[in-house]
């Protein structure tokens, strides 16, 4: 099964969920918003997440600024 994770595509051959592509990743306990198919996914939603064929992932980073 293929996804899109921040523009890359990663090809994985079970079910994943959120949680598990975000540990691979290197994003787990990092501070950062996940949007799946974009749908912004709370933190304590992404263990219950699975993936499908062709989701697409982005994650995006806190900025600071004024």
């Amino acid at each position: 099964m293929n996804i899109l994770f921040n523009d890359h595509v990663i090809a994985i051959n079970e079910i994943f969920s959120l949680q598990d592509i975000l540990l691979q990743q290197g994003y787990l306990n990092q501070a950062i918003a996940v949007s799946l198919n974009r749908q912004f996914i709370a933190k304590q939603n992404h263990a219950t997440t699975y993936l499908q064929e062709n989701d697409q992932i982005e994650i995006i980073s806190p900025m600071q600024g004024g």
